[in-house]
């Protein structure tokens, strides 16, 4: 919050805020990285080196023998969250225009984009720095032209996913179960003859149906054992002032990882998001000249890899 906007006590609005705007369904980074509530801002948490299961000598023992030890390979560590806060002003304008409840909603709505676009970003950059995977066995980029997806007549995605599926298996030994392939890729992909394929060995039909546009570009909802995430989030990529371009967020790279369906700190997955304070929304009066009225968004978080050897980043797959 700017230090001018801390003239009036802040009125906590948030049940109305989520009302004004439910979650964008194009914002996907919970789907990848799950939530994790913590107690305080400094919180202790796992991280997972491989999913160990040896193979015991024997379960049954003799009296006064040791008994068998089964083994983990994990290790505790602590961090902290780190608070955002975003603020924009409620529109003396459009409150004389339209009322008060829509520039309220429309304050809410900048607010609320604005931190789930800086938490897609975050997540983004998490699955997508090489250096958070434990070697470069763990991510490749497809350097040539004719690797690359959209060149339908060399390229072979379905070689490419299932290296990367091989190589969480046999290194953390686990299956991973989701492929993220943003909007950039999908749409390209998904006319691949390979999706077609796949498509029709399971029951999707002929080509044009498998190619029909949903939210996933006209991919299936799994592929390969994988659920299938597909960003569609883009942003203002021009810098201020300059004419406005837009961009998609997640780019041109395809990830392959271990998502658990049941978060825990005990349980391992590619990565959390450890939440102390989820979107708290408040508003109050800056004390200038008119009113000066601010909607203000905050959110205690942090993304962290708890399990590198579950996950598998390809880069730019396409043009």
């Amino acid at each position: 919050m700017a230090k001018n906007q801390a003239v009036s006590p802040l009125r906590n609005i948030t049940d109305l805020a989520e009302a004004y705007n439910p979650p964008d369904q194009y914002f996907v980074a919970d789907q990848l990285l799950p939530r994790l509530s913590v107690e305080g801002t400094r919180f202790a948490y796992l991280t997972f080196d491989t999913i160990r299961q040896r193979l015991l000598n024997d379960i049954q023992r003799a009296p006064g023998a040791d008994v068998n030890e089964v083994e983990w390979d994990v290790t505790e560590n602590t961090d902290m969250t780190k608070e955002r806060a975003v603020s924009a002003l409620i529109d003396r304008k459009t409150v004389r225009d339209f009322g008060r409840a829509v520039a309220e909603e429309r304050a809410v709505q900048a607010v609320r984009t604005q931190i789930l676009l800086q938490s897609e970003n975050r997540a983004k950059d998490l699955l997508q720095t090489t250096g958070n995977y434990p070697s470069s066995s763990y991510y490749t980029t497809l350097s040539a032209s004719t690797d690359k997806w959209d060149d339908f007549e060399n390229s072979d995605p379905e070689d490419d996913v299932r290296t990367g599926i091989d190589q969480i298996l046999s290194e953390a030994t686990v299956m991973p179960n989701t492929i993220c392939i943003p909007w950039e890729v999908a749409t390209k992909f998904a006319q691949h003859p390979v999706i077609r394929d796949l498509q029709v060995r399971d029951g999707g039909g002929n080509s044009s149906s498998a190619l029909a546009m949903n939210d996933r570009a006209g991919l299936p909802s799994s592929m390969w054992g994988l659920n299938v995430v597909v960003p569609k989030v883009t942003y203002v990529s021009s810098n201020a002032g300059a004419t406005e371009t837009n961009a998609f967020m997640w780019g041109k790279s395809v990830w392959i990882g271990y998502v658990t369906s049941t978060p825990s700190v005990t349980l391992p997955s590619f990565g959390y998001n450890f939440t102390a304070l989820t979107q708290t929304f408040s508003m109050g009066n800056t004390g200038r000249a008119g009113g000066g009225e601010f909607v203000e968004g905050y959110e205690d978080q942090v993304y962290k890899v708890v399990g590198q050897r579950m996950g598998y980043l390809i880069q730019t797959v396409v043009t």
